[in-house]
């Protein structure tokens, strides 16, 4: 099933120490950026499901194009919720990173048609390096402990009654 709530593990747990180093809005982008070629593909029953957008390369193009493309638009989004809105360029770049790995790293633990090192090797050594129940717990659990982080960091630096919290930017 493409644009998986899985691979917002990751992104919790990369905010909860970069903070505002780090767009969890924007990294959530990237993962339904990266996964549209996966939805296409099923959407239009052609094998492979996860193809180009799913090798490092692909997915570096499509995280670098999203965060070009949606930066301010996300800003704009958290300014409407209540949220400091500003994701500065830095920031961006450091969650695309995040979203590259974050992504094709997991996916290509779990689907054998992922090529994450093509066109230069067809080869997926990630593939089964663990099982897909240790995958999705592990993932589960690092969104759990970034959360709590976050959660922690919010309550001890900015106290709801002096404005709330800006960390899930």
């Amino acid at each position: 099933m493409p644009i998986t709530p899985f691979h917002g593990g990751i992104g919790l747990a990369a905010k909860a120490p970069l903070a505002r180093r780090f767009s969890f809005v924007l990294f959530a982008a990237t993962q339904v950026a990266i996964d549209l070629e996966s939805a296409y593909h099923l959407a239009t029953g052609q094998y492979p499901i996860h193809t180009f957008f799913h090798t490092f390369i692909g997915a570096t193009l499509v995280c670098l194009a999203t965060v070009l493309l949606l930066r301010r638009p996300c800003e704009r989004f958290l300014e409407r919720i209540g949220v400091r809105g500003d994701i500065p360029l830095s920031a961006a770049i450091v969650t695309a990173f995040f979203g590259v790995i974050g992504h094709v790293v997991p996916d290509a633990i779990m689907h054998s048609d992922v090529r994450p090192f093509a066109p230069f090797t067809d080869a997926n050594p990630f593939l089964d390096a663990i099982s897909l129940a240790s995958l999705h717990l592990g993932l589960m659990a690092l969104g759990a402990i970034g959360l709590m982080v976050i959660a922690v960091r919010a309550t001890i630096r900015r106290p709801p009654e002096e404005g709330g919290t800006d960390e899930l930017r």
